[in-house]
């Protein structure tokens, strides 16, 4: 679709590997669903060509431990932070929790750190609320099928 004025550049799925190659900072949001499952895989790591920093804010099964484990030792990322794990919790004994060049924070970034957030969910929300009880269009669906 188009994209909007305030985004530089939109992508879509089919040009991630063209995107790894070129990325300082990868940072993905993305829900857990069977497309995203383990995409950044080792297929995935051998696109990324510079060393940037990992993010991943969405679901712990974008990326399996082992598999950012490894990106992280051998360089591949430089640098990542983590607010969702694959298990999650993440086990007590997993090798993630010594590496120096990560960081894990318990799931928290899903919050409502601005107020504004927190109103148009509850608009959103309210809104739906009388639309279903009158028999009218839901919006802001969720389209399960895309994920």
């Amino acid at each position: 679709q188009e994209k909007p004025e305030y985004i530089d550049k939109l992508c879509t799925m089919d040009s991630l590997y063209d995107e790894l190659e070129t990325a300082d900072i990868i940072v993905s949001s993305l829900p857990g669903s069977k497309s995203t499952y383990h995409l950044l895989d080792e297929k995935a790591l051998k696109h990324i060509k510079k060393h940037p920093i990992f993010v991943n804010v969405g679901r712990g099964t974008l990326i399996e431990s082992s598999i950012l484990e490894k990106a992280l030792k051998e360089k591949i990322f430089s640098a990542a932070y983590i607010d969702v794990t694959d298990p999650e919790p993440l086990n007590k004994d997993s090798s993630l929790w010594d590496l120096d060049n990560l960081i894990i924070t318990p799931h928290v970034t899903g919050g409502y750190h601005l107020e504004e957030t927190l109103n148009r969910i509850v608009q959103i929300s309210a809104a739906n609320i009388k639309n279903y009880c009158e028999g009218k269009e839901i919006t802001h669906k969720v389209t399960i099928t895309k994920g």
